[in-house]
């Protein structure tokens, strides 16, 4: 008698806990659960976030009310893929671009964005001639009368009520990957990672300086997902879902996607479509769109 009567108040005391981590969920996840129940707060404004299908460069386009942002463009070569993104959006036009680092994966595709879309304004994170990729660029800005400004670690990109902070590490013996500026979202009680190339030189800094940046609820998956991150540095996070910018079945994609499962991050890869986020800064909702695009 007394056990059960143990038993009981063990349950009784569990239960809420139970419930209460179930209901602390921040992601509504369509893909895996197309008929979940979810619902936006009345009168929220809705953050959107649109991962285009390219595979192995990056490109992130978000949206809040009328403000557009584009993180990187990809390469030349994948732009149809952008533009058709930026299509299904509606979005023909962009008011600021964002360069993480110049390498043409995510540089590239800058210079022809005017076929898809204009674009008032880039940002760069590197100097204007820091290689043939940059050089490029700011010549074809140039030609299109686009203004370009710098950025630096610790600047924060105006975007509404969204709160975008640049994180670059400027360490001299740092590869160009590992000096590529990520950025940290935050909106409402809702948070993201854009890693850009940062490998684990590049993490193990952030997880050392200011581990605070970590705690996020999603993150993009650095550079592509051809290697996994580190174990402290996703630790860290503590994040419910990844968006890798790579096709699925890369052989070392493959070996990334199953590193994350094993965590407890539910992995994403845009090659399957893109992928599509939205918040009203209190839950995430995640779903994948199929493109009419090769």
């Amino acid at each position: 008698m007394l056990k059960r009567l143990l038993t009981a108040l063990i349950l009784m005391v569990l239960l809420p806990v139970f419930a209460f981590a179930q209901e602390a969920s921040a992601v509504i996840n369509l893909i895996a659960n197309p008929e979940a129940e979810w619902a936006f707060e009345d009168g929220a404004r809705i953050l959107e976030l649109f991962f285009p299908p390219v595979r192995g460069a990056d490109c992130c386009i978000l949206r809040y009310g009328d403000q557009t942002l584009m993180i990187d463009a990809a390469t030349p070569g994948q732009h149809a893929r952008v533009a058709a993104a930026l299509a299904y959006a509606g979005i023909d036009h962009i008011n600021t671009g964002f360069n993480t680092h110049p390498h043409d994966d995510h540089i590239g595709g800058f210079d022809i964005l005017y076929q898809a879309a204009t674009m008032d304004e880039l940002i760069i994170t590197y100097p204007d001639d820091f290689n043939n990729n940059m050089k490029r660029t700011m010549r074809a800005m140039q030609e299109q009368n686009i203004p370009v400004k710098s950025a630096v670690n610790g600047d924060l990109i105006p975007f509404g009520d969204v709160r975008l902070e640049v994180i670059k590490r400027d360490v001299s013996w740092f590869t160009e990957n590992d000096q590529s500026a990520m950025i940290r979202l935050d909106y409402g009680d809702r948070s993201l990672l854009l890693t850009a190339d940062v490998d684990r030189d590049g993490q193990n800094n952030l997880l050392e300086t200011a581990p605070e940046k970590l705690d996020v609820d999603i993150f993009k998956y650095p550079h592509h997902g051809v290697r996994p991150a580190g174990w402290n540095f996703i630790k860290h996070m503590s994040p419910e879902l990844t968006v890798i910018t790579n096709n699925r079945f890369n052989k070392d994609v493959k070996v990334t996607r199953k590193e994350a499962e094993k965590r407890g991050v539910t992995p994403v890869c845009t090659s399957e479509g893109m992928v599509y986020l939205r918040t009203d800064g209190h839950i995430w909702v995640v779903d994948q769109i199929k493109l009419d695009v090769e």
